[in-house]
């Protein structure tokens, strides 16, 4: 009898070690349990992992080195979501064969500006996107936080190969894990996306959500943003 032989389709891969939020520990468990009923066809499977050394940086590269399947998705453990977060994150990803794919989230901190930035080539620098058309469940950006993040695995190798380091490794200008990460894919003309109708908010005493988005503020923010960067 041939051995029954089984695909894996992917990872998930939370960061964070030692005592994780209990929110978020519930919402791991749905979200595998969702994938394995409704992602997984019949002899596929979904690699479930987490970090287990300290430092962001630093668990971001392991479980890219450890990674199965074709794509990593990148939770952090301060985070809550639904069961189906994978299953949307993946219908976009694959139906449209990006490379690289944001949920939508915020800043913890008042006024809760979105994590998703546009480099703009004549500034030389990143600006934060304060407004969008609320009806794109797709768009186009240069950086996010890598909060959610789900990223091919063609992209680390590209990464790795071409910058001969970790893809996460910061590269002297920013020196935070999502904005170095981001900053080599634009170098390299790796195209980003952003998906504003699916949410992943930061866990805190109440889920922030895109109508808590603070519009005005953010404009008058990111304008004296592109000031500082023009100077």
């Amino acid at each position: 009898m041939q051995p029954i032989r089984r695909k894996c389709l992917g990872t998930i891969a939370y960061i964070g070690v030692g005592n994780v939020p209990e929110a978020f520990t519930w919402s791991m468990i749905q979200l595998v349990q969702f994938c394995n009923e409704y992602v997984c066809e019949p002899g596929e499977w979904i690699h479930f992992d987490h970090a287990v050394k300290s430092g962001q940086v630093m668990q971001r590269n392991i479980l890219a080195q450890r990674m199965l399947g074709d794509w990593i998705l990148y939770i952090d453990s301060d985070h809550d979501f639904e069961p189906d977060l994978a299953y949307r994150l993946l219908s976009i990803f694959v139906a449209r064969r990006l490379d690289v794919l944001s949920a939508f989230y915020q800043f913890k901190e008042y006024p809760h500006q979105p994590m998703a930035w546009m480099y703009l080539k004549d500034k030389e620098g990143y600006a934060q996107i304060a407004n969008w058309d609320r009806n794109l469940t797709l768009m186009k950006t240069q950086a996010t936080g890598a909060g959610c993040v789900l990223i091919r695995r063609s992209v680390i190798e590209r990464l790795v190969t071409h910058y001969g380091a970790a893809p996460f490794d910061p590269i002297g200008k920013y020196s935070t894990d999502d904005f170095d990460f981001f900053e080599r894919c634009r170098l390299v003309g790796i195209e980003c996306w952003w998906a504003p109708k699916i949410e992943c908010p930061h866990l805190m005493t109440r889920a922030l959500t895109a109508a808590d988005y603070d519009l005005e503020y953010v404009m008058a923010q990111s304008q004296q943003d592109l000031q500082k960067v023009a100077a």
